[in-house]
């Protein structure tokens, strides 16, 4: 059975009398997705839990009172209280109300910005410190959630602990659509689906929620992420280049595709599709000499442990070149105009 991280936000609906359509509505707007059946299934779960006497309390549909003993008591026990007290007299003028109930408006602040509560839910998703998440929000977006706030979310809204990767990208309907999430974060506007072509889209297989986080914090402009020391950074790279290698003798087939579409006077709209079949064992050694020389350049680039190490290293990193063909990483010296677009983009 599916973990559904804002179980208690359901809990909490159900004792106020809503309906299942009404839940799941809810949830819709937030950015959350939840079936009936699911949803159902909670209700029996409650019930279950509930005594007799509230259990006909349900069936009549009388909403719970935090003012009753009774009702406290349970909803204390299903610790779900301080939202059921906050949804229930957030707008009372004569009621004292505890500081948890500014956090509760926090909470509610995130679930109704989409990128907002995209980006708070990737970092919880990866374990990201509390203390970090808060700092990352106000950098980002000049909002100031307390790290008490970010607890009661988490515990309320997006309760992650021991969810699945599959999980996460079923309850979280902004986690399908890992490339929206990051242009929204990035830019503060929204886009369209149908706005991201496939060049937009060309670069990492890998989803954009489940990256390290450390990327993710430097694809939003945030700074204060710590890089690994050069003797970890080469020993990524021969990783990388272990499994590249693996990838490239385990080949069984070297494919190429054209695609070209347009218009001209003669044929008028045309598309184009052209498929070319290359040899495998040449693009096997072609591929294997190459990560070899890669894991061996970055073996030797691993700096040694003593007082001249650093410079060493970096003496070592400016001899590495990365050979492809007719193709090479250029010094940016060498092009003016590159420089000039890299010192606009800082």
């Amino acid at each position: 059975m599916k973990k559904i991280p804002f179980k208690k936000l359901i809990f909490v609906y159900l004792l106020r009398n809503m309906s299942i359509a009404e839940i799941n509505s809810k949830l819709y707007k937030f950015g959350y997705h939840c079936s009936e059946e699911e949803t159902s299934g909670l209700y029996s779960d409650l019930r279950y839990m509930l005594p007799e006497s509230l259990k006909e309390k349900t069936e009549d549909m009388m909403e719970f009172r935090v003012s009753d003993e009774k009702d406290a008591e349970w909803l204390k026990h299903l610790k779900i209280f301080k939202l059921f007290n906050f949804l229930q007299n957030r707008y009372k003028k004569d009621f004292t109300k505890p500081d948890y109930f500014k956090w509760f408006e926090d909470c509610l602040w995130i679930l109704n910005h989409e990128d907002t509560m995209s980006l708070i839910n990737i970092f919880l998703f990866n374990n990201e410190p509390i203390e970090s998440i808060s700092a990352i929000i106000d950098f980002r977006y000049k909002k100031s959630i307390t790290i008490d706030a970010i607890n009661i979310y988490k515990e309320y809204f997006w309760d992650c602990d021991g969810m699945t990767a599959k999980e996460a990208m079923y309850f979280c309907i902004p986690f399908r659509q890992d490339t929206l999430i990051i242009k929204r974060i990035k830019y503060g506007s929204d886009v369209t689906v149908s706005s991201l072509n496939s060049t937009e889209n060309d670069g990492s297989d890998t989803n954009f929620v489940f990256h390290d986080t450390n990327y993710i914090k430097w694809k939003i402009g945030y700074k204060e992420f710590k890089l690994p020391d050069a003797k970890d950074f080469m020993e990524q790279i021969k990783k990388d280049s272990y499994y590249k290698y693996y990838e490239v003798m385990n080949m069984t087939q070297s494919i190429e595709i054209d695609e070209e579409d347009g218009e001209n006077d003669k044929l008028g709209a045309f598309k184009s599709i052209k498929t070319k079949k290359r040899n495998v064992e040449e693009q096997r050694i072609k591929g294997a000499k190459h990560w070899m020389e890669m894991y061996l350049k970055a073996d030797k680039a691993i700096p040694v442990e003593d007082d001249d190490a650093e410079g060493e290293f970096f003496e070592k990193m400016k001899n590495m070149e990365l050979d492809f063909d007719d193709e090479k990483i250029m010094d940016i010296g060498e092009d003016p105009e590159m420089l000039n677009d890299v010192r606009e983009d800082v």
